[in-house]
C-alpha cells in the first residue's frame, strides 16, 4: 500500500470505498516446494503398465491478517459524517513484540508443512487393434503437520439447544483439529474402441474418482485464527463511535464505547477428518469421419460430487424466528453470540451436494487442398462447436478466508447454504474458425484465419445491500425476495448521495416494479428468492481475425522466411461501434448487485429497526444508472484493436 497505513472505509454496501485496502495492510506469504515425480513403464504382451508417484512438500510462512488496519462500514454516506457506524471490524496482534503491520509482515507467526503423497498404476490393455482398455488405480495421502491446537473455550463452548435447528455442524466438544491424514482410494476406468478398426467411427469414454487441492490459505487461517496468535474485533455499534485514524488505536477506541467486544478474537476452524475436494467423474464420446475430411464429435462429460468445502459461522445461537411477510424462508437470528469471547467461530466442512455436466457437438472439416494451375492452391479448415453445461455447488470457494467465503456466499439461509448455480456455471458457448490458406507460388503464401466465440453472459446475483442486515447472520450477500408487485408501504423516503431531492416511497415502488417488470430474470422469480448466479449478462461475443503473408527466399537462403501479419482483435467492434461489447459484474462486488436495502419500517416516525422484534420488511431501492442495467462494460476488450507483426525465420 502506499503511503501511511488507514483504516478501510466502506460506505453504504461499496457505494464509496476510502484508505487502504483491508486486505493490504499485512500480506507476506513465503512458501519452499520440493517436488519429486518417478513413472516406471513396463510393456508385456497385450499390456503396457505404468507405475508411478508424485510427491510435493510445503514449508508456508503464511503472513496475511485481513483488517489489521481496521474495516468501518457505514450503511449512508450522513452516518459516516455523524460517526455512525453499522459495523467495525478489525484485528490485533496479541505478542507486544509485533504490535505494527510491519512488525508482523517481517516475522509472520505459525510457519506450517503440508505434504502430498501419492502412489498410481494402470495397465493399457490393448486387446486387439480395435479395444483398448485402461484400468487404474491413484492413492493420495495429504498430511499437514503440527496441526494447531484448538483453542480451549471450543471444547467448554456448549452447543445451544433449539427445538427448531437451522443449521447443525460437529458438537463443540467434540472438534479436535485432526483433518486430512489418511489415504484416498481411486479407482479409474477409460476404453478407446475404434469400432471399424479404421478410425472412421471412435467410442471412447471412462469413469473414475478424482482427488483434487484445497487453497493453503485456508490452513494458514486455521494456523493464524487458531486463538493465540491474534485477537479480532466484530462490533455493531448503535451509536456514535468516532474513527480510529491510527490503526494502532483501533482495540483503544473500541474499548472506550464496549470493552467486551475489544476483547474477542476469531477462531477458524476445520471439521474432523475434512477430506479434499473429490469428485466421482465420467464422460463418453463419439468421433464419427465421413465425405472429405469431415468429422463429427459428439461427448457429455459427469462430475458428482463426492466431497467439497462447506462454511460456516457456528457462533450464532441458533435461536430463530422469521419475517412475518417478504423473505420468510430466512431465519431471524434474535440470540446473539453464543460465546462472547469470540467474535466469530467459523467453520470450514465438507458436504456432498453439487455435481456439473457439459454436452458438446462438433464438426469439423480439414479441408483437402485443391490445386490451380501447376504451383497454385487453396485449402479451407473450419470447425464449429456447440456447448451446453450446468454447474451447481453449495459454497463458490473462490476466497481466500473462511469468513469471506461464509459472508459472501449468496443464499437465504447462510448458515445452512443450499446447492446453487456455481460461478463457474457454462451455460452455452458456440466456439468456431475458419482458415483459408492460398499458395500462390513456391514462393509465396496467403492465411486468412477468423475465430469466434459466442457464450452466455457472465453469471450474478441479486442480493440485499449487505450494509444493513435484517436477519443477524453475519452475511453480507442475502438473497433478495421479490414480490409479485409493491406499493409505497413498502418502501421509506430516502435522499441519495449527491441529490437534493427526496426519493419518495412512492415513486420508489414504482421504479421497482417496472424494473422488475422489464428484467426477464427477476419477472421469472417473483414470489420467489433470487439465485445464487441466476442471473446473467448479455451473452459476449467475440470475432479475431488474422491475415498472413509468407515469403520464401531461394538460393542459398532457401530455408529462410519473411512473414507479414495483420491481426483484429474484436473485429466486431471495428465493424461497428456497438457490437463486440463485453458486459460482466466485476469481482470487487463479489459478483453480487445490491438490489434492494433493508431500513426502519413505517409503524412509527422513527420505525423499527432491522433485525429487531416485529420488523417489518421495508426498503430503499436504489435503481440502475442512466444505463438502466447493473453490469459494467468492460472498456478495454469491448474496442477492437489492431497489430502489425514481422518475422524472419532463418
Amino acid at each position: 500500500y502506499p503511503g501511511k497505513l488507514a483504516p478501510f472505509i466502506d460506505i453504504n454496501g461499496g457505494q464509496i470505498w476510502a484508505g487502504t485496502w483491508r486486505e493490504a495492510s499485512v500480506y507476506n506469504m513465503r512458501q519452499k516446494t520440493i517436488e519429486f515425480t518417478d513413472n516406471v513403464t513396463l510393456v508385456k504382451g497385450i499390456n503396457k503398465f505404468t507405475f508411478g508417484t508424485h510427491n510435493e512438500f510445503y514449508n508456508i510462512t503464511y503472513g496475511f491478517v485481513n483488517s489489521f488496519n481496521g474495516r468501518w462500514e457505514y450503511s449512508s454516506l450522513s452516518n459516516f459524517i455523524a460517526d455512525k457506524p453499522s459495523r467495525i471490524r478489525a484485528a490485533y496482534s496479541y505478542d507486544p513484540a509485533k504490535p505494527t503491520a510491519q512488525n508482523i509482515y517481517n516475522a509472520p507467526p505459525n510457519p506450517f508443512k503440508v505434504n502430498l503423497l501419492s502412489g498410481y498404476a494402470q495397465d493399457e490393455i490393448t486387446v486387439n487393434n480395435k479395444f483398448k482398455l485402461t484400468p487404474g488405480v491413484r492413492i493420495d495421502y495429504a498430511d499437514v503437520a503440527n496441526q494447531p491446537t484448538p483453542d480451549t473455550a471450543i471444547s467448554n463452548t456448549l452447543n445451544y439447544v433449539s427445538n427448531n435447528p437451522t443449521y447443525t455442524h460437529t458438537p463443540f466438544n467434540e472438534i479436535n483439529n485432526k483433518w486430512l491424514g489418511k489415504a484416498s482410494f481411486s479407482p479409474r476406468l477409460g476404453f478407446n474402441w475404434d469400432v471399424k478398426g479404421n478410425q472412421s467411427l471412435v467410442v471412447r469414454g471412462g469413469t473414475g474418482i478424482f482427488t483434487g487441492r484445497m487453497p493453503f490459505a485456508w490452513l494458514g487461517y486455521a494456523y493464524t485464527l487458531s486463538g493465540s496468535t491474534y485477537g479480532t474485533i466484530d462490533y455493531r455499534p448503535s451509536g456514535v463511535v468516532g474513527l480510529a485514524i491510527d490503526p494502532a488505536h483501533i482495540r483503544d477506541t473500541i474499548n472506550k464505547y464496549s470493552p467486551a467486544s475489544a476483547n474477542t478474537h476469531e477462531v477458524d476452524l476445520i471439521d474432523n477428518n475434512f477430506k479434499l475436494p473429490t469428485v466421482w467423474r465420467s464422460n463418453v464420446a463419439v468421433d464419427i469421419k465421413f465425405g472429405k475430411g469431415y468429422k463429427l464429435t459428439l461427448d457429455a462429460l459427469y462430475t458428482k460430487t463426492l466431497y467439497d468445502v462447506k462454511f460456516q459461522q457456528i457462533n450464532l445461537k441458533d435461536s430463530s424466528a422469521f419475517l412475518a411477510s417478504g423473505p420468510t424462508s430466512s431465519p431471524v437470528y434474535l440470540g446473539g453470540k453464543l460465546k462472547s469471547s469470540f467474535s466469530n467461530v467459523y467453520f470450514l466442512t465438507n458436504t456432498k451436494d453439487g455435481y456439473r455436466y457439459n454436452l458438446t457437438a462438433q464438426l469439423s472439416k480439414a479441408g483437402n487442398r485443391t490445386n490451380f494451375g501447376k504451383n497454385h492452391s487453396i485449402a479451407m479448415n473450419y470447425s464449429l462447436a456447440y456447448t451446453y453445461g450446468q454447474s451447481k455447488d453449495v459454497s463458490n470457494g473462490i476466497r481466500n478466508s473462511f469468513q469471506s467465503n461464509y459472508e459472501v456466499n449468496p443464499s437465504a439461509t447462510p448458515e445452512n447454504a443450499q446447492l446453487a448455480y456455481s460461478n463457474f456455471d457454462l451455460r452455452n458457448r458456440v466456439v468456431s474458425y475458419l482458415a483459408f490458406n492460398t499458395q500462390w507460388n513456391k514462393s509465396n503464401t496467403t492465411t486468412l484465419g477468423f475465430f469466434f466465440s459466442a457464450q452466455s453472459g457472465s453469471p450474478f446475483t441479486y442480493i440485499y445491500n449487505p450494509s444493513t442486515n435484517a436477519f443477524g447472520n453475519g452475511s453480507n450477500a442475502n438473497l433478495v425476495f421479490i414480490p409479485n408487485t409493491t406499493n409505497a408501504t413498502d418502501f421509506r423516503d430516502y435522499t441519495p448521495s449527491g441529490a437534493t431531492v427526496i426519493y419518495t416511497s412512492a415513486q420508489q415502488s414504482t421504479d421497482f416494479n417496472n424494473f422488475v417488470n422489464n428484467d426477464p430474470y427477476l419477472s421469472s422469480r417473483k414470489g420467489q428468492y433470487t439465485e445464487r448466479n441466476g442471473a446473467h449478462t448479455p451473452w459476449n461475443s467475440e470475432l479475431d481475425m488474422k491475415l498472413m503473408h509468407e515469403f520464401k527466399l531461394a538460393g542459398k537462403h532457401a530455408t529462410h522466411s519473411l512473414q507479414l501479419s495483420f491481426d483484429v482483435f474484436n473485429l466486431l467492434n471495428l465493424l461497428k461501434n456497438n457490437w463486440g461489447h463485453v458486459n460482466f459484474v466485476t469481482n470487487i462486488n463479489n459478483y453480487n448487485v445490491n438490489l434492494l436495502k433493508f431500513v426502519n419500517d413505517n409503524t412509527s416516525t422513527a420505525g423499527v429497526a432491522p433485525g429487531k422484534v416485529n420488523y417489518t420488511p421495508t426498503y430503499n431501492f436504489a435503481p440502475p444508472s442512466s444505463t438502466g442495467h447493473y453490469y459494467t462494460l468492460d472498456p478495454i476488450n469491448s474496442r477492437w484493436q489492431g497489430q502489425l507483426g514481422i518475422r524472419y525465420s532463418f
